[in-house]
């Protein structure tokens, strides 16, 4: 959240200095001044410099976060013992490993095939694991305690009612 206000700061800055940049260019020509021609040209590098921080930024800070939750979350994860018994079905166990390649033994309800990539940084922090019919998402979560990834899993009833999410719990 601090980060968004910060970036909106720059960029209103940023149009903040290349509106008063252009009046003052415009004066300048009006009056065919060369000092206020100087001084428009000085004070449209500002709007480069908030724009370029911006992108320094974007550049810089998501990729190392990132890569920080693919070094928090990768492990052997195991299906939470709840869900094994309410949805009798077997154990499936999902490994993550750090170079974003995974294996999966289980069924087909998740969606999951037995190895393929999975990334962070997906969209509302989601983890993206790609499969061969598309993208199936997972939602992270980790405390002092425990590091989860929740899944929708198809019980096999056919439509989106039967959808329930499931828990894999890191062991």
């Amino acid at each position: 959240m601090l980060e968004s206000l910060l970036i909106l700061f720059l960029i209103c800055f940023a149009a903040f200095f290349l509106v008063a940049a252009l009046t003052i260019l415009g004066i300048g020509w009006a009056r065919k001044s060369a000092k206020l021609k100087k001084i428009a040209l000085w004070t449209g590098i500002a709007p480069f410099i908030f724009l370029s921080l911006v992108l320094v930024w974007y550049a810089i800070a998501p990729p190392g976060v990132n890569t920080s939750q693919m070094e928090d979350f990768a492990g052997n994860y195991v299906l939470h013992e709840y869900d094994v018994k309410s949805l009798q079905i077997d154990a499936f166990k999902l490994t993550l490993n750090f170079d974003g390649t995974y294996q999966f033994d289980g069924g087909a309800g998740i969606g999951l095939d037995t190895n393929g990539t999975w990334t962070t940084g997906g969209k509302h922090h989601k983890f993206e694991f790609n499969t061969h019919n598309g993208t199936e998402l997972a939602i992270p979560s980790s405390n002092a305690n425990d590091t989860t990834l929740s899944f929708k899993y198809n019980t096999g009833k056919g439509n989106h009612e039967f959808m329930q999410r499931i828990l894999f719990v890191k062991k």
